[in-house]
């Protein structure tokens, strides 16, 4: 039978053991990052200097709906000036693709640039009477004074639509 463990058996268990095989390198980690105390009262003033100033949001906003206005109405108008150009070429399907500068000086909106990129009608009467519409179109804006290239499609159905509207006007 085993004996019991006297207190010199415990105590030599408790030893580490040196083994000398066993090398152990030096740690190349770094140590951690002191912990720095946060200015609560600083961090909340940087995070206010940071919000924006609600009146140059109101500006931003209200330039922006003018700029949106002028996308959306500006070709809209085109297709008014120009409906008198069409007299009955194509099927009504075609759509003509024109690009332009938009110039606005002094809230007047005028077009500068006038290219035809595509004309399925291939007419130059019509392209010719376009370019006239265009060129003399002006309308008033409340935008900042700006130049911008712009695309459009003229579409013939849409001018069909309108001469027809004006007909019945006249009626």
């Amino acid at each position: 039978m085993r004996e019991p463990p006297t207190t010199e058996h415990l105590e030599k268990a408790a030893e580490p053991t040196q083994n000398k095989s066993i090398k152990t390198q030096p740690s190349t980690k770094a140590p951690p990052p002191p912990i720095q105390k946060i200015d609560l009262k600083a961090v909340a003033a940087e995070r206010e200097s940071l919000q924006p100033d609600p009146t140059e949001l109101a500006i931003a906003e209200e330039l922006a709906e003018d700029r949106r206005w002028l996308s959306s109405s500006v070709p809209r108008k085109i297709h008014f000036a120009a409906a008198h150009c069409y007299h009955g070429q194509g099927e009504g399907k075609e759509k003509v693709k024109i690009t332009y500068d938009l110039h606005v000086v002094d809230s007047e909106v005028s077009l500068k640039n006038i290219e035809f990129v595509e004309d399925p009608l291939n007419d130059a009467q019509f392209r010719g009477c376009v370019r006239t519409a265009m060129e003399n179109f002006t309308t008033p804006a409340k935008v900042a004074d700006t130049v911008e290239s712009e695309e459009m499609n003229l579409s013939i159905r849409g001018l069909k639509k309108i001469l027809r509207q004006q007909a019945t006007d006249r009626e």
